[in-house]
């Protein structure tokens, strides 16, 4: 099944939003568990490689936003690293040449402490290009204020 796009993940992810808006300290504190980032990992992995509707970018968007928040946490960044979640985005935040040379030297897994098995080819191989939408720039915009 296919839930990217639908509106009942776009409602979660709003509520969830709106939670740490409110109680950022408990949010993000219950928020910085491995299962959690490895499930935004997933989320992430599958909106970057399969979601080419509009409703798709907004939700990425709105996961990019969640992460930034849960970032702001210094205790879960370890997670990002450890998960695999910050090999995948700074994959999507470099240029395809520079991650390229960023996989061959194996930096970027040194880095990152874990790539993921299917990352390698993830944005050549059916990965939404990023263009200049403003959805996509907002996206780059959260992205880099992430890592």
């Amino acid at each position: 099944v296919n839930l990217l796009g639908s509106d009942v993940l776009l409602v979660a992810a709003e509520v969830l939003w709106n939670v740490v808006e409110l109680d950022w300290d408990g949010a993000t504190e219950a928020l910085g568990q491995e299962e959690v980032i490895e499930s935004f990992r997933d989320f992430m992995h599958a909106v970057l490689t399969r979601g080419y509707r509009f409703k798709d970018k907004i939700f990425r968007n709105d996961m990019m936003v969640l992460l930034m928040y849960i970032s702001k946490r210094v205790e879960n960044r370890s997670l990002f690293a450890s998960t695999g979640l910050m090999t995948l985005l700074l994959s999507y935040a470099v240029s395809e040449k520079r991650r390229k040379d960023l996989q061959a030297s194996g930096e970027l897994e040194n880095l990152q402490g874990k790539v993921l098995p299917d990352l390698e080819d993830a944005p050549k191989k059916g990965g939404i290009p990023i263009i200049n939408t403003q959805e996509d720039m907002e996206f780059r915009t959260l992205l880099w204020g992430t890592l």
